[in-house]
């Protein structure tokens, strides 16, 4: 089995996606801070070169299970982090009837379906094109619907149900950093990587990994999440993902302007980290995300396209790799990817991740 792909999605009913909303209870979590120390838990005892599933204290799945992550060392001194995908929910219509983001338990059975599994990914180690070939690898399953960045329990209620729904994956990130950052305590190269779902933790957590590596040769790999200007994102849909998941945890430290226009982050995670190089993987035209966005496929490409041209392009540290078509991810399986000028996504990433002076953008 791959990276799961992002859900899709079920019957989508736009006039009730927020209306179910009743209670919000925050969770117990460590802000960011730049001149604080990041809190330290035990380092991982892990064998090098094989899988070993981590259970981690303070994680929970959306139903309140204990989650944790795969870690699978390597024999470099470097740490790609991959946040799997799963879709997002907001509401109980979304989250427990059209079910339309990856739930739990995800522990270590569900991680079995997975493991010895991830041949041709980006995890990958016997794939001679693999520039993580020999790198520490960290998989952080999803399962909170929230894109990795949410702080909260809510609970919701339709009809005389009420659930509770544990919208925690930032809280997740931080647990697994009390984690890794003791185990790997001075990686010469990070990357941040993340597909659908993932590629939107990348943004939203990105910070939170600079705090715990800030001497890393650092990388930001965002695989079909962009996050587009001002109100291509519809502004009720953005409001409701902010408060819903409470994503001020994440967000208003990194950028003031951020609720308003979503594509700041871009921008800001570049202002922060000016030494760090930044990607974005996309299709023109992706079925998934412009589904889930409630867009037509050449409105999202009008949308992507002029992300590029005001927040992308003028950057000297973000890049992108973009082909014509719909298709979602692909650090799932980079040899297939291949833009309309022959330039395929494996050697792109050889020249991303080696600082390579030649590395810019590709495809239409």
């Amino acid at each position: 089995m791959k990276p799961s792909r992002f859900a899709e999605p079920a019957a989508m009913l736009p006039g009730m996606l927020f209306l179910a909303l009743v209670a919000c209870t925050p969770s117990d979590s460590d802000s960011d801070s730049a001149g604080t120390p990041p809190p330290m838990g035990e380092p991982l005892d892990v064998p090098a070169n094989e899988w070993t599933w981590v259970d981690v204290d303070g994680t929970t799945c959306d139903d309140g299970s204990q989650t944790g992550m795969a870690v699978n060392p390597g024999t470099s001194n470097n740490v790609l982090i991959f946040m799997n995908g799963g879709g997002a929910c907001w509401d109980y219509t979304t989250c427990f009837v059209a079910q339309t983001a990856a739930k739990g338990p995800f522990a270590g059975p569900q991680w079995a379906q997975v493991d010895g599994e991830l041949g041709g990914t980006i995890m990958d180690r016997d794939s001679a094109d693999n520039p993580f070939a020999d790198w520490t690898f960290v998989f952080v399953p999803y399962c909170t619907g929230d894109l990795h960045g949410g702080d909260i329990v809510v609970t919701y209620e339709q009809n005389g149900d009420s659930r509770s729904y544990n919208h925690t994956g930032h809280t997740n990130i931080l647990r697994d950093l009390e984690r890794l950052g003791p185990t790997f305590t001075d990686p010469d190269k990070l990357v941040v990587s993340g597909a659908s779902a993932g590629g939107g933790g990348t943004l939203l957590n990105y910070a939170s990994f600079r705090w715990y590596w800030p001497n890393a040769k650092s990388y930001l790999l965002d695989d079909s999440l962009p996050m587009f200007e001002g109100d291509a994102i519809q502004s009720w849909m953005r409001e409701t993902w902010i408060e819903t998941w409470d994503l001020h945890t994440v967000v208003d430290p990194v950028c003031t302007s951020c609720d308003s226009d979503f594509s700041q982050m871009h921008v800001q995670l570049a202002a922060d980290f000016p030494d760090d190089r930044m990607a974005l993987l996309e299709s023109m035209q992706d079925g998934t995300i412009s589904n889930y966005l409630l867009m037509s496929g050449p409105t999202f490409q009008t949308n992507l396209e002029q992300l590029d041209a005001d927040v992308l392009t003028p950057s000297t540290q973000w890049n992108r790799f973009f082909i014509n078509g719909s298709s979602h991810t692909m650090v799932g399986s980079p040899s297939r990817f291949t833009t309309s000028d022959g330039d395929n996504l494996w050697p792109w990433l050889q020249s991303f991740v080696n600082d390579d002076a030649s590395w810019t953008d590709v495809g239409p």
